[in-house]
């Protein structure tokens, strides 16, 4: 009998909150858009999955609150699982009329748990067409702290942490004013910045982070999109080489030599069969027969631009980015490498590691063993950006 009130009370809530919903009718598109003027109490918001057909969020330490979007009642349970049925949205077990809602924990300090991991700040679930998009709205510098820990060594010299925290937050602030979609302004993934979410961060990070607090690269105007990569091979690369249209940030960003790069290039080597390639590339095996590989362009630096596949009489240009994705950035570790066809696969045989746009870490790091300061270090490597800083929350 307690369990049927306490269902019937539930219903009840979500009934009352209906009228109170912003969130009803047509479903979000995800096209990019560009937000309103960003300050330091902004939140940054990442995505965390998408097509989900369930999700379960709890904390640990309280109970969860949630609402729908735009709404303004809480609810609280132990914990909140959604579905999706019927094309409606489920919230524990009752199907709801609205399409989006907010997860939070009891406190500002709670964390809370989604697919198994922690994070800060608030939670968003919002039904697509294809399933759910999970989202995570966090302060900036809690993001960084968890980006920082993901992206760089957190034992390595807190100089070269300080610059790649400063290279985040000027890469975070960019991509907060031109956002990938309506939910989420960036990725969690080697797409935009590993974000580890709220697992504990060494203490030398979270120094670095509140060192550099509000500070970020800018091109005289707005933030810079402050590339940064694990290991150049030697001289770093200019962003159209790597991705289409995006020569617009060649009078932010330069080709330089690197000091540490040029003497410790990282050699790398990996093959690939022909049949990965295809399954990889989405090709019908028939098609080997008649295959045909090619260097297509190269970049000022030297690195590879693009390969050129044929097969039955067609040609098709590849950037190299789209291959080494398709293939595995781990795999084909940089555009900077020589290739032959060998025993019916494709043998690379290469230098450096990631796109060679912008910072690179290894190089930062040998900067900061020489007692250069993150100045020095982002000056180096970014020299046309000028360092700014969040004020009272305006960019000054």
């Amino acid at each position: 009998m307690n369990q049927m009130k306490s269902k019937i009370k539930v219903i009840g809530l979500f009934a009352v909150l209906f009228w109170i919903s912003t969130c009803l009718g047509a479903k979000s598109s995800l096209s990019k858009v560009e937000r309103p003027f960003i300050n330091f109490s902004t939140p940054v918001r990442v995505l965390l999955a998408k097509g989900l057909k369930s999700a379960r969020v709890y904390s640990s330490a309280h109970r969860i609150y949630f609402r729908p979007e735009g709404g303004t009642g809480w609810m609280s349970a132990q914990e909140l699982v959604a579905e999706i049925r019927d094309n409606h949205l489920a919230i524990n077990g009752v199907i709801v009329p609205y399409h989006a809602l907010v997860i939070q924990g009891a406190r500002e300090s709670d964390l809370v748990t989604f697919a198994s991991e922690l994070f800060e700040g608030r939670i968003r679930l919002t039904q697509q067409t294809e399933g759910m998009t999970a989202t995570n709205e966090v302060p900036l510098e809690n993001y960084l702290i968890g980006t920082v820990a993901s992206e760089m060594v957190p034992s390595w010299e807190t100089e070269a942490l300080k610059a790649q925290a400063i290279a985040s937050r000027s890469y975070t602030l960019f991509m907060m004013k031109h956002s990938k979609s309506e939910l989420y302004d960036l990725e969690r993934s080697v797409e935009d910045q590993v974000y580890g979410g709220a697992k504990m961060a060494p203490q030398k990070v979270r120094q670095a982070v509140a060192a550099t607090r509000g500070i970020y690269l800018s091109d005289g105007h707005d933030p810079m999109k402050a590339f940064f990569h694990s290991r150049c091979g030697g001289t770093t690369e200019i962003p159209s080489a790597v991705w289409k249209n995006h020569s617009k940030y060649e009078n932010q960003i330069t080709s330089v030599v690197c000091p540490f790069c040029s003497k410790h290039p990282y050699a790398w080597h990996a093959w690939v069969k022909l049949t990965d390639l295809f399954s990889a590339l989405r090709w019908h095996p028939l098609l080997l027969k008649s295959f045909g590989l090619f260097t297509g362009s190269q970049t000022p630096s030297g690195r590879i631009a693009s390969m050129v596949l044929r097969a039955d009489g067609k040609s098709k240009e590849m950037s190299t980015n789209e291959i080494r994705g398709a293939l595995g950035f781990s795999k084909i570790k940089s555009g900077y490498f020589n290739w032959k066809l060998k025993d019916e696969g494709v043998e690379f045989d290469g230098i450096g590691a990631g796109h060679g746009v912008g910072m690179c870490q290894w190089g930062a790091r040998f900067m900061a063993q020489q007692g250069k300061p993150f100045q020095d270090i982002l000056h180096h490597y970014f020299p046309y950006g000028k360092l700014a800083s969040l004020v009272q929350g305006r960019r000054s």
